[in-house]
């Protein structure tokens, strides 16, 4: 579950292929 807004964004945008730091 995604309580944090910034880790929400993160997973969306790991979604896509872009490449991003962990």
């Amino acid at each position: 579950m995604h309580s944090n807004t910034g880790d929400v964004l993160y997973h969306a945008v790991r979604r896509v292929h872009l490449p991003i730091p962990p």
